[in-house]
């Protein structure tokens, strides 16, 4: 046995020796209020949907990691023609693969990009609905018309501040 080799006790006498795990308490009491459940839920759903997209359920990253794969392919199978033939024509057979090679890096680039302008502009989208709830915050439920807003002066809205500090 293993244990002998290496001088070490048999499983049955470190079960023996070791003393049993107390146990834990387990929770069942636990509070959700189902707004929530159902905010966290939602938030889950919009981050797989979005990991889908990212993963290459989207059809540009599909179709360039199908040119990767071809492109490679064939490189590799001009590679070793090139080193099988003279080497008169294996020059234009490496040139060619050399081609092939920077297709497939270029198709990868692409795919990288795609993935990199979606995740910028969920980002840019979170921005938005993040100063969006923000403003609902700010104004309470009250919907108000992105035109009717007046920008005043400094000098203005310093004093329209004063007034509602003097009436409060």
């Amino acid at each position: 046995m293993i244990e002998n080799v290496l001088g070490l006790p048999s499983m049955e006498e470190i079960l023996k020796t070791t003393e049993p795990t107390p146990d834990v308490n387990i929770i069942t009491d636990i509070d959700i209020n189902e707004q929530e459940l159902a905010a966290v839920l939602k938030m889950a759903e919009t981050a797989g949907n979005n990991l889908e997209i990212l993963d290459g359920a989207h059809d540009h990253n599909v179709s360039m990691d199908e040119i990767h794969e071809k492109t490679l392919k064939h490189a590799d199978e001009l590679m070793d023609l090139g080193f099988n033939v003279d080497q008169r024509s294996a020059a234009t057979i490496f040139e060619k693969a050399n081609m092939l090679y920077k297709t497939a890096l270029d198709a990868k680039s692409s795919k990288r990009d795609s993935q990199l302008k979606t995740m910028k502009l969920m980002l840019e989208k979170r921005k938005l609905d993040l100063e969006e709830k923000r403003l609902k915050h700010e104004m309470g439920d009250v919907a108000v018309d992105a035109d009717a807003f007046i920008v005043d002066d400094r000098n203005a809205l310093i004093k329209l501040m004063r007034e509602a500090k003097d009436e409060d």
